[in-house]
């Protein structure tokens, strides 16, 4: 199922166009640049920022501004593979079942066999500037995300006075930075805070700086009918550790604390700098009890930043992002008779007649824009929302939706040469393979390669979900699906095919491939006429099976399990020939 509140893959979509991508320079275009005469009034219309483990959905307020901040590893809970024992007794009854066409009985027994939900992707905290300015007497608004620098603008003329706010993330400087300009000194006058939906205190250092630290909950609840919903551990308990740090250098004017936030008076020009960090340490270790000192890393990432010249930030910003989206230039030529209306506006007359090209290449341009902000080298791969959420608990959990999303999150990123992008999602791979081997041999007596199902999480869950046997609404018809592992491995092969890279096929890809192959090799079984291999149990994800006018959630070789499962064994028969191994295999 397409889940359409999800910023990512709504756009991404797009990025299969990338091959037809001409080489020409970009040029300061419209086509690159979404903007707006108004401030985001719901977050889904707030603009966002990146930097692969930073997100930031900026809203461009005017008597007060909000820049909502996420880390891509900030997450509820802690490792718990979910396994489940009993799958080895129960999986030949659910086979049974549906060979004797008893497809309901085997819908009730694949229930027993499922596990616990995954973990919810957590919104850190909030920046926040309050002008005390009346919105009624803002002129000449503006604000904007220019997708050829990854810098967000805000602009409007207050009072006589032309304000400006520029953002951006940087990924060499692991670091939101904020300027603030009036073209009038002694202009720049605002309170600064911090907040968060979670556990957390605020504290000053000195008069210039703020840092908040929070606790991530222990248990966030799928269902709004659990008898738990968001569980937080005493002192010392499970949760994940998080903190926040705000830095103020002012030109001109004075800063003062205030309780809990920062005063800024009369200032000339002021440069914010905001790091984060989390506890976390790695998919199979405690963030509570062998968790990394969050404020610690936020902290000594503020140590560097803030020495730093703004342009010199700046610069290696823009360095380090146009040398992944300068690499393709693409452009529909024809009719772009919208493009000086905002963005929002462009929008409402393309419904009306797709006449406006541009706005199709400012589609495949922000689509290769929230891949680069999304998803680093080093980092976690994009989840079901990229890196942008503001709740705690999130639709779908913002997680790692493996029957379609997260794969399509990835579509566009050897197409439109973002193959650096990709590499995220591999690294996720090998954390997947050594808890996928745990469940092959828990859940299904399989000895050999590993598997994952429908939904996965920071901890590299994979086991399948629903609730275990006492949510109603735990349905086999997407929990009953170990493919997962199967279909991710073809992006390994997506990755050589379009590289040729041999080390990677040898070293990275190949293994992976082969150990998805193995796990399908003992997945498949005889049919009843023993004349083929199938899978059993099997679904359409998401989707129920008509048999004989009557709907059912499980059946046997589903065309898309037989479809991944073919693809896969082609890729790992042409690596084999490639690298001269496995001829036996």
């Amino acid at each position: 199922m397409l889940k359409a509140t999800n910023h990512l893959n709504f756009f991404l979509l797009l990025g299969l166009m990338g091959s037809l991508a001409p080489c020409r320079a970009q040029g300061n275009s419209p086509q690159l640049k979404l903007w707006y005469d108004q401030p985001a009034a719901l977050w889904e219309e707030a603009l966002p920022l990146g930097n692969g483990t930073t997100g930031a959905m900026v809203f461009g307020g005017l008597s007060k501004d909000r820049f909502q901040i996420n880390d891509n590893t900030l997450w509820s809970g802690e490792p718990d593979a979910g396994n489940n024992p009993n799958g080895p007794q129960i999986l030949p009854k659910v086979r049974q079942a549906i060979f004797a066409g008893k497809y309901e009985e085997a819908a009730v027994l694949w229930k027993k066999m499922q596990g616990p939900y995954s973990a919810r992707y957590l919104p850190m905290g909030d920046l926040w500037l309050d002008f005390h300015q009346d919105e009624k007497k803002v002129k000449d608004y503006k604000r904007e995300l220019d997708m050829e620098r990854a810098i967000n603008r805000v602009s409007y003329s207050y009072q006589g006075v032309q304000y400006q706010r520029e953002s951006f993330i940087s990924f060499p400087d692991k670091a939101l930075v904020v300027r603030l300009k009036a073209d009038k000194k002694k202009s720049i006058t605002f309170d600064l805070s911090l907040t968060s939906k979670l556990k957390y205190s605020v504290s000053a250092q000195g008069n210039n700086q703020l840092t908040l630290q929070g606790k991530a909950p222990s248990f966030v609840a799928n269902r709004d009918y659990e008898p738990q919903q968001v569980v937080y551990d005493s002192i010392g308990g499970k949760g994940m550790a998080f903190a926040m740090q705000i830095s103020v250098k002012n030109i001109g004017g004075v800063v003062k604390k205030e309780g809990d936030k920062l005063k800024i008076i009369g200032a000339d020009e002021v440069i914010l700098f905001l790091t984060e960090a989390t506890s976390f340490n790695g998919f199979d270790k405690s963030p509570s009890q062998e968790g990394k000192d969050a404020t610690l890393l936020a902290k000594n990432r503020m140590h560097t930043v803030s020495k730093k010249n703004f342009q010199t930030i700046l610069s290696d910003h823009q360095k380090d992002y146009q040398a992944l989206f300068n690499r393709v230039a693409f452009e529909l030529t024809g009719t772009s008779v919208h493009d000086k209306l905002p963005t929002d506006q462009r929008i409402m007359q393309f419904s009306k007649g797709p006449a406006d090209l541009g706005l199709l290449t400012l589609y495949y341009h922000f689509g290769r824009y929230l891949l680069i902000a999304s998803s680093r080298q080093g980092g976690r791969p994009a989840n079901l929302q990229g890196i942008w959420n503001d709740h705690v608990q999130p639709p779908w959990g913002s997680n790692y939706t493996t029957n379609i999303n997260t794969e399509m999150n990835y579509w566009l990123a050897e197409n439109t040469n973002l193959a650096e992008c990709h590499q995220p999602l591999f690294d996720f791979m090998d954390e997947l393979a050594i808890n996928g081997a745990k469940t092959a041999s828990i859940n299904y007596n399989i000895d050999k390669g590993w598997v994952v199902h429908h939904n996965s999480d920071l901890w590299a869950k994979t086991s399948p979900p629903g609730g275990y046997d006492w949510d109603p609404k735990g349905m086999p018809r997407w929990s009953a699906w170990p493919m997962a592992g199967a279909w991710l491995s073809t992006h390994l092969w997506e990755h050589y095919r379009f590289t040729g890279d041999k080390t990677f096929l040898k070293e990275k890809a190949y293994p992976l491939m082969k150990g998805a192959a193995q796990f399908m090799l003992q997945w498949l079984i005889a049919d009843l006429g023993n004349k083929y291999l199938v899978t059993n149990p099997s679904t359409s994800p998401e989707n129920t099976i008509k048999i004989a006018g009557k709907e059912y959630q499980l059946t046997m070789a589903s065309t898309m399990d037989m479809a991944i499962i073919r693809e896969l064994f082609t890729a790992v028969i042409h690596s084999c020939a490639i690298l001269n191994v496995d001829p036996e295999f």
